[in-house]
Protein backbone atom coordinates (compact mmCIF):
# COMPACT_ATOMS: atom_id res chain seq x y z
CA UNK A 1 0.00 0.00 0.00
CA UNK A 2 1.06 3.44 -0.59
CA UNK A 3 0.69 6.46 0.73
CA UNK A 4 -1.64 7.88 -1.43
CA UNK A 5 -4.13 4.76 -0.82
CA UNK A 6 -4.73 4.83 2.85
CA UNK A 7 -8.39 5.80 4.54
CA UNK A 8 -8.15 9.74 4.79
CA UNK A 9 -7.73 11.90 1.91
CA UNK A 10 -3.59 11.11 0.37
CA UNK A 11 -1.65 10.30 3.52
CA UNK A 12 -3.04 7.91 5.94
CA UNK A 13 -3.22 4.44 6.64
CA UNK A 14 -5.58 1.69 8.28
CA UNK A 15 -3.20 1.62 11.23
CA UNK A 16 -5.30 -1.67 12.99
CA UNK A 17 -4.34 -3.47 9.58
CA UNK A 18 -0.21 -2.16 9.77
CA UNK A 19 -0.67 -3.65 13.26
CA UNK A 20 -2.02 -7.11 12.14
CA UNK A 21 0.09 -7.71 9.17
CA UNK A 22 4.01 -6.38 9.94
CA UNK A 23 4.95 -8.89 12.10
CA UNK A 24 8.15 -7.02 13.04
CA UNK A 25 5.98 -3.69 14.28
CA UNK A 26 6.23 -4.57 18.33
CA UNK A 27 3.91 -1.83 19.64
CA UNK A 28 1.95 0.93 18.59
CA UNK A 29 4.53 3.70 19.38
CA UNK A 30 7.06 1.55 17.35
CA UNK A 31 4.10 1.27 14.28
CA UNK A 32 3.72 5.42 14.43
CA UNK A 33 7.08 5.90 13.80
CA UNK A 34 7.38 3.55 11.25
CA UNK A 35 4.51 4.54 9.35
CA UNK A 36 5.75 8.57 9.48
CA UNK A 37 9.02 6.65 7.73
CA UNK A 38 6.55 5.79 5.16
CA UNK A 39 5.61 9.26 4.28
CA UNK A 40 2.04 8.97 6.20
CA UNK A 41 0.81 11.68 8.47
CA UNK A 42 -2.96 10.28 9.10
CA UNK A 43 -3.63 7.32 11.20
CA UNK A 44 -7.28 6.17 11.53
CA UNK A 45 -8.51 2.93 13.07
CA UNK A 46 -11.88 1.61 15.07
CA UNK A 47 -10.15 0.50 18.76
CA UNK A 48 -11.82 -1.95 21.06
CA UNK A 49 -12.39 -0.74 24.63
CA UNK A 50 -8.68 -1.94 25.65
CA UNK A 51 -7.27 -0.66 22.62
CA UNK A 52 -8.99 3.07 22.81
CA UNK A 53 -7.03 3.38 26.56
CA UNK A 54 -3.45 2.51 24.30
CA UNK A 55 -3.88 4.66 21.67
CA UNK A 56 -4.82 7.54 23.98
CA UNK A 57 -1.76 7.27 25.11
CA UNK A 58 0.01 7.87 21.83
CA UNK A 59 -2.66 11.34 21.19
CA UNK A 60 -5.06 9.30 19.21
CA UNK A 61 -8.92 11.45 19.64
CA UNK A 62 -12.00 9.63 19.15
CA UNK A 63 -13.95 11.04 15.50
CA UNK A 64 -16.93 8.96 15.51
CA UNK A 65 -18.30 5.54 16.62
CA UNK A 66 -18.24 2.75 14.16
CA UNK A 67 -22.09 0.93 15.06
CA UNK A 68 -22.53 -2.59 14.35
CA UNK A 69 -25.53 -4.53 13.79
CA UNK A 70 -26.69 -7.79 12.99
CA UNK A 71 -29.49 -9.75 11.61
CA UNK A 72 -30.58 -13.12 12.13
CA UNK A 73 -33.85 -12.58 9.46
CA UNK A 74 -33.80 -9.42 7.29
CA UNK A 75 -37.15 -8.19 6.54
CA UNK A 76 -39.53 -10.17 3.91
CA UNK A 77 -40.70 -8.32 0.48
CA UNK A 78 -36.32 -7.54 -0.31
CA UNK A 79 -36.08 -7.82 -4.29
CA UNK A 80 -33.88 -6.35 -7.10
CA UNK A 81 -34.18 -2.80 -8.00
CA UNK A 82 -34.78 -1.96 -11.56
CA UNK A 83 -32.46 1.33 -10.45
CA UNK A 84 -29.41 -1.11 -8.97
CA UNK A 85 -27.23 -2.97 -11.76
CA UNK A 86 -23.96 -5.21 -11.52
CA UNK A 87 -20.55 -3.06 -11.81
CA UNK A 88 -18.67 -3.98 -14.68
CA UNK A 89 -14.60 -3.83 -14.95
CA UNK A 90 -14.73 -1.29 -17.48
CA UNK A 91 -16.79 1.64 -14.96
CA UNK A 92 -14.71 0.83 -12.27
CA UNK A 93 -12.42 4.13 -12.51
CA UNK A 94 -15.76 5.91 -12.59
CA UNK A 95 -16.73 4.10 -9.21
CA UNK A 96 -13.40 4.33 -7.38
CA UNK A 97 -13.92 8.52 -7.87
CA UNK A 98 -16.79 8.57 -6.43
CA UNK A 99 -15.95 6.58 -3.69
CA UNK A 100 -12.68 8.91 -2.99
CA UNK A 101 -14.88 11.75 -2.83
CA UNK A 102 -17.27 10.33 0.32
CA UNK A 103 -14.88 8.25 1.65
CA UNK A 104 -12.20 10.38 1.61
CA UNK A 105 -9.31 8.08 0.12
CA UNK A 106 -8.29 5.91 -2.89
CA UNK A 107 -9.32 2.17 -2.47
CA UNK A 108 -8.71 1.32 -6.06
CA UNK A 109 -6.77 -1.65 -4.63
CA UNK A 110 -10.08 -2.69 -2.28
CA UNK A 111 -12.50 -2.54 -4.46
CA UNK A 112 -10.40 -4.32 -7.48
CA UNK A 113 -10.10 -7.40 -5.15
CA UNK A 114 -14.00 -6.87 -3.95
CA UNK A 115 -14.81 -6.85 -8.06
CA UNK A 116 -12.76 -9.66 -8.53
CA UNK A 117 -14.31 -11.98 -5.92
CA UNK A 118 -17.71 -10.80 -5.82
CA UNK A 119 -18.76 -9.70 -9.66
CA UNK A 120 -22.50 -10.98 -8.84
CA UNK A 121 -22.51 -9.40 -5.68
CA UNK A 122 -20.51 -6.02 -6.33
CA UNK A 123 -23.94 -3.13 -6.84
CA UNK A 124 -23.83 -0.08 -8.16
CA UNK A 125 -26.56 2.81 -7.83
CA UNK A 126 -26.83 4.86 -11.53
CA UNK A 127 -28.99 8.41 -11.15
CA UNK A 128 -31.35 8.96 -14.57
CA UNK A 129 -28.49 11.16 -16.04
CA UNK A 130 -26.12 7.55 -15.56
CA UNK A 131 -23.83 9.39 -12.81
CA UNK A 132 -22.67 6.80 -10.05
CA UNK A 133 -24.57 7.86 -6.83
CA UNK A 134 -24.04 4.53 -4.43
CA UNK A 135 -22.62 0.87 -4.54
CA UNK A 136 -22.92 -1.89 -2.27
CA UNK A 137 -20.63 -4.73 -1.90
CA UNK A 138 -22.62 -7.78 -1.13
CA UNK A 139 -19.95 -10.09 1.04
CA UNK A 140 -21.53 -13.17 1.99
CA UNK A 141 -21.99 -11.66 5.79
CA UNK A 142 -21.88 -8.53 5.41
CA UNK A 143 -23.32 -5.50 2.83
CA UNK A 144 -19.97 -3.21 2.86
CA UNK A 145 -18.84 -1.37 1.93
CA UNK A 146 -22.05 0.33 1.20
CA UNK A 147 -21.75 4.33 0.10
CA UNK A 148 -25.21 6.35 -0.72
CA UNK A 149 -25.73 9.83 -1.54
CA UNK A 150 -28.86 9.63 -0.56
CA UNK A 151 -30.89 7.68 1.72
CA UNK A 152 -33.11 6.62 -1.60
CA UNK A 153 -30.10 5.98 -2.97
CA UNK A 154 -29.23 3.21 0.26
CA UNK A 155 -32.89 1.97 0.55
CA UNK A 156 -32.58 0.59 -3.58
CA UNK A 157 -29.12 -0.65 -2.71
CA UNK A 158 -29.99 -2.31 0.43
CA UNK A 159 -33.20 -4.02 -0.73
CA UNK A 160 -31.47 -4.93 -4.01
CA UNK A 161 -28.36 -6.98 -1.45
CA UNK A 162 -31.11 -8.50 0.74
CA UNK A 163 -32.48 -9.99 -2.20
CA UNK A 164 -29.22 -12.23 -2.58
CA UNK A 165 -28.56 -15.40 -0.24
CA UNK A 166 -26.34 -14.69 2.70
CA UNK A 167 -24.10 -17.24 4.64
CA UNK A 168 -25.97 -16.80 8.43
CA UNK A 169 -26.55 -14.21 10.36
CA UNK A 170 -25.85 -10.55 8.73
CA UNK A 171 -23.84 -7.86 10.12
CA UNK A 172 -23.28 -4.50 9.24
CA UNK A 173 -21.04 -1.63 10.56
CA UNK A 174 -22.12 1.75 9.84
CA UNK A 175 -21.10 5.06 11.34
CA UNK A 176 -22.61 6.62 14.29
CA UNK A 177 -22.05 10.28 12.15
CA UNK A 178 -24.71 8.77 9.80
CA UNK A 179 -27.68 10.05 10.66
CA UNK A 180 -29.99 7.47 8.66
CA UNK A 181 -28.19 4.55 8.71
CA UNK A 182 -29.56 3.08 12.30
CA UNK A 183 -33.43 3.51 11.74
CA UNK A 184 -32.59 2.05 7.72
CA UNK A 185 -31.28 -0.71 9.57
CA UNK A 186 -33.93 -1.12 11.98
CA UNK A 187 -36.72 -1.19 9.27
CA UNK A 188 -34.57 -4.25 7.88
CA UNK A 189 -35.02 -6.11 10.70
CA UNK A 190 -30.97 -5.40 12.03
CA UNK A 191 -30.87 -4.74 15.33
CA UNK A 192 -27.74 -2.95 17.78
CA UNK A 193 -24.65 -5.22 18.53
CA UNK A 194 -21.83 -3.05 20.04
CA UNK A 195 -20.14 0.57 18.94
CA UNK A 196 -16.14 0.98 19.12
CA UNK A 197 -14.55 4.02 18.83
CA UNK A 198 -13.51 5.59 15.81
CA UNK A 199 -10.16 7.05 16.23
CA UNK A 200 -7.38 9.43 14.88
CA UNK A 201 -3.98 11.18 14.99
CA UNK A 202 -1.89 13.34 12.66
CA UNK A 203 -3.58 15.37 10.21
CA UNK A 204 -7.06 15.12 10.75
CA UNK A 205 -9.60 15.69 8.34
CA UNK A 206 -13.38 16.80 8.43
CA UNK A 207 -15.34 13.44 9.64
CA UNK A 208 -18.31 14.82 7.89
CA UNK A 209 -18.25 12.78 5.18
CA UNK A 210 -18.78 9.70 6.89
CA UNK A 211 -22.40 10.28 7.12
CA UNK A 212 -22.69 9.58 3.66
CA UNK A 213 -21.19 5.56 4.74
CA UNK A 214 -23.79 2.78 5.54
CA UNK A 215 -21.70 0.52 5.36
CA UNK A 216 -17.72 -0.27 6.43
CA UNK A 217 -15.78 -3.16 4.72
CA UNK A 218 -14.94 -4.00 7.95
CA UNK A 219 -13.82 -2.59 11.26
CA UNK A 220 -9.58 -2.82 10.23
CA UNK A 221 -10.19 -1.65 6.89
CA UNK A 222 -13.14 0.76 7.30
Amino acid sequence: MSPTEGVSLSTSVPFGTILEKAEEILDASCAADWLRKQGYNTYLLDATPAGAALYRQYHFVELDWARQYVCTQPRKGACFSPRVDLLTVDCLPELVAFDQRYFGSNRKRLLCAFLTDYPDRFLVKRSDRGETCGFLVAQPQRPGPYVACSVEDAVDLLDTALALDFEGEINVIAPALNPYAEELFRQYGFGFLRALPHMGWGVLHSPSRRRFIYGQASFALG
